[in-house]
């Protein structure tokens, strides 16, 4: 192999981990499914202490947004209309962003979803998000688009990739 493209790539490599690390965002690059997604979701409550899902009340409701509505009630924080979220922001109309107490009886209605992706209407509301206890979104995702990343200066891409095998990440 030539030793100047080794070089040259593992020199992209390394450029690329430190502009991850400086940026502290970890992107996810494929959609995390049945049990890679459950362990990411695993990992995001034992660091987070809330997440938000988006509602669009202007599109058809479909009988499991319902269902899932008055399966997390009890854990709503809080409402408000937006057009902006985590990764979205709106060119016209507003959506609903409902923000949830993380606690460990919601996982299986975040087990309801097949992957992170699948967070889309109108089965389901859109784009699941992590908070940390300050406020700052620490996991984000815009389903319909297919991106999702981690926002964490202080979590490395060997620990995520540790506690939830099988996540690909960039």
């Amino acid at each position: 192999m030539n030793c100047g493209l080794l070089q040259s790539w593992a020199g992209a490599r390394y450029l690329e981990q430190i502009a991850t690390i400086i940026s502290g965002m970890i992107n996810i690059t494929d959609d995390p499914k049945g049990e890679t997604y459950k362990a990411l979701l695993k990992f995001a409550v034992a660091h987070c202490q809330s997440f938000s899902l988006v509602w669009r009340y202007k599109m058809r409701l479909k009988p499991a947004e319902d269902e899932m509505f008055a399966a997390l009630a009890p854990f709503l924080i809080s409402e408000r209309d937006t057009k902006k979220w985590p990764g979205t922001e709106l060119l016209s109309g507003k959506a609903t962003i409902r923000h949830y107490k993380v606690a460990p009886q919601v996982l299986p209605v975040l087990y309801r979803a097949d992957s992170l992706y699948s967070w889309q209407h109108p089965k389901l509301p859109e784009d699941l998000a992590f908070y940390l206890p300050n406020g700052e979104n620490w996991l984000a995702s815009v389903a319909h688009e297919k991106m999702a990343w981690v926002a964490d200066s202080k979590l490395s891409v060997e620990t995520l990739l540790k506690a939830v095998p099988g996540l690909q990440v960039k």
